[in-house]
């Protein structure tokens, strides 16, 4: 079994589900502006981010109300990074007083005439370091990594819906079934499962028999 804890970049340990433990402080960069042209705030949520790119698509698309090849193109460059685990984080934590360096920053350099050399090292191919979970994976598959944090961030969010406050642990395999180790609080996912809050809480009811957290008003 690979368990990412021993690699050369291993991550940040295993999420807790606890609520108070896994709040995180808001964040208030927005270097490019990516928050602002979608009318978001940068604290926002995955989910209202999605909501957000999706309302840009659909004015900016060549069929919608509001056309603009430019801005449908720019609304997509922004999707690629704010929907990515690794890359929001670079854009969220990028210094203040820099930017990141996008389509449009590349565009800037070069009418300016400084080379791309000049690049900060962010944005090179340098392995993310400290900017993921840890998980456990049956073999080794390159899109282990990113699938683990999208399951990761699935369960922190279905995690309050059935009270669950420990560490969970995300294990892929290519096995057909899920499996769940209590002792351990491994959650086994085949690796062909897609990762949102809805299977997640189908997880830890179904197959973690946890009970549904009775709702407050």
């Amino acid at each position: 079994m690979y368990s990412s804890r021993d690699s050369a970049h291993c991550g940040v340990g295993y999420p807790s589900c606890s609520r108070s433990l896994a709040l995180v402080p808001r964040n208030y960069h927005d270097p490019n502006e990516y928050y602002a042209e979608l009318g978001i705030p940068p604290w926002a949520s995955a989910a209202e981010i999605k909501t957000a790119l999706r309302a840009a698509w659909r004015r900016f698309h060549p069929d919608g109300y509001d056309p603009d090849e430019d801005m449908f193109c720019r609304v997509s460059e922004i999707a690629e990074v704010l929907t990515d685990p690794v890359l929001k984080r670079r854009y969220d934590t990028t210094p203040e007083g820099e930017v990141f360096v996008d389509s449009r920053i590349r565009a800037r350099m070069e009418e300016a005439g400084v080379p791309l050399s000049a690049l900060s090292p962010f944005d090179d191919d340098s392995p993310p370091g400290e900017s993921h979970f840890d998980y456990f994976s049956e073999g080794i598959d390159p899109y282990d990594c990113p699938l683990s944090q999208r399951w990761y961030a699935a369960f922190v969010e279905a995690s309050p819906l059935v009270g669950y406050t420990s560490a969970i642990r995300v294990l892929l395999w290519d096995r057909q079934s899920p499996h769940w180790i209590p002792q351990a609080g491994i959650m086994c996912i085949p690796r062909t499962w897609p990762p949102n809050s809805a299977v997640a809480l189908a997880l830890m009811t179904v197959h973690a028999n946890m009970v549904s957290a009775p709702l407050r008003a």
